[in-house]
């Protein structure tokens, strides 16, 4: 019984990991209003290269955390691994969905990657990562109070 425990719990990391990934859009819509404010508080709007620059790396950031953070707690062990693992995948992903984008000065097919963005989402898995192992390192259980 406790195997079958431990195998759903396993299968249920990636949809935690989604559930983290989810609930950056509630922590993101602030963010991006105070860097809205603080970087044109006049009102007019943002250009699409400054919002490439500035908003997307913190976005990308924070969901890269929240991604590791809620995978790793849902590992039933082992967690330090994987958060590493998730860290990985969340890599492989934002490879894929962050960053490349199709400009009109191009050609149709020949899209432009832009760092700025995937380095802010990897910078934000390395702090899930370094925060996953330190909120769910193993306790010593060989200690015992007296």
């Amino acid at each position: 019984m406790n195997m079958l425990i431990t195998g759903f719990r396993w299968m249920m990391v990636p949809l935690a990991a989604l559930a983290g990934l989810i609930a950056s859009f509630v922590v993101i819509r602030p963010l991006n209003s105070a860097i809205h404010y603080v970087l044109w508080e006049t009102g007019r709007q943002m250009p699409g290269k400054m919002f490439l620059l500035y908003v997307l790396p913190y976005d990308g950031a924070v969901a890269a955390v929240l991604f590791v953070l809620f995978g790793t707690w849902a590992a039933p062990t082992n967690r330090q691994m994987a958060s590493i693992w998730i860290f990985m995948i969340g890599l492989i992903i934002a490879w894929y969905c962050v960053g490349e984008f199709y400009s009109p000065e191009g050609t149709p097919n020949d899209p432009i990657r832009v760092w700025s963005p995937f380095v802010g989402t990897c910078l934000g898995g390395i702090i899930g990562c370094i925060l996953a192992h330190v909120l769910f390192r193993p306790r010593n259980r060989s200690a015992t109070v007296v």
